[in-house]
């Protein structure tokens, strides 16, 4: 398990980075659960990248930006990737505020989210 230290700026998850950060944006959307998980970044195979739904954060969208959210953790969490085989370390992230920066992928259709 990887911990989310008091010395560590960034922290990389698969697809996913984690800033710590002083304060989130304004006008912010709550992402609701799914399944029992608040889903940071989900896979084209089902293997997210989630907390549990009762492990006290809040998952913050964006609604102008698709590349980045917020985390607002309230009590120490772990952030799991959900694969039975070959999946990332888990993070454990300590209270605090945190942003989400999530790679793109150019498409005929324009920029999407990359889903590992």
């Amino acid at each position: 398990m990887k911990r989310f230290d008091e010395n560590m700026r960034m922290v990389i998850q698969g697809d996913v980075c984690f800033t710590r950060v002083d304060d989130v944006d304004d006008g912010l959307v709550k992402m609701a659960p799914e399944n029992g998980m608040l889903i940071v970044a989900h896979s084209e195979t089902g293997h997210n990248h989630a907390f549990l739904e009762e492990d006290g954060v809040e998952v913050l969208d964006d609604p102008d930006n698709p590349f980045v959210s917020w985390l607002n953790v309230l009590v120490e969490s772990d952030l799991k990737h959900y694969r039975s085989f070959d999946n990332h370390e888990t993070i454990k992230f300590p209270a605090g505020k945190y942003r989400i920066n999530r790679q793109r992928e150019y498409t005929p259709e324009g920029y999407r989210r990359v889903a590992d």
